[in-house]
């Protein structure tokens, strides 16, 4: 990304923790700095113990800004919160291919992740994460 060596990865929703943990290890003993995209689609993290393993590998987590509003509605809402307020979350972004059907909820996202979390983290998760990968410095791992 934006010449980096961070690189957004997807997996298929239905890949099993094993596959994708190795597929992230691959890219980290590459050279890169994996960004795990759309965390909350995938089954395999459905337990927070999956997602501290990805932590310890030292990757990145992104969530979508849609299912942080929605996380209210959803039955897996409690996790995403959960997630939001251990720190685990290292990028909130749009998922929005267009202005109708999937429109950007940046500004409603950071607003609900300030009043559950505080203010520095929804600026970290919702653009000072994003502004180190476009200037290729290291986010730092709690």
């Amino acid at each position: 990304m934006c010449g980096s060596r961070y690189v957004l990865t997807e997996f298929s929703s239905g890949v099993g923790f094993s596959a994708m943990s190795d597929g992230l290890l691959n890219l980290q003993r590459s050279g890169f700095y994996p960004i795990l995209a759309h965390i909350e689609r995938y089954a395999c993290l459905d337990e927070p113990e999956k997602v501290e393993a990805l932590l310890q590998m030292r990757v990145y987590l992104q969530m979508n800004a849609d299912t942080v509003l929605r996380g209210q509605e959803l039955l897996r809402g409690r996790y995403v919160r959960t997630l939001l307020k251990r720190g685990y979350i290292h990028f909130v972004a749009t998922d929005a291919h267009d202005l109708t059907r999937r429109r950007p909820q940046m500004k409603k996202s950071w607003s609900y992740i300030s009043k559950l979390c505080g203010r520095e983290y929804a600026d970290t998760v919702c653009g000072k994460n994003a502004l180190r990968v476009v200037t290729g410095e290291r986010i730092p791992f709690a």
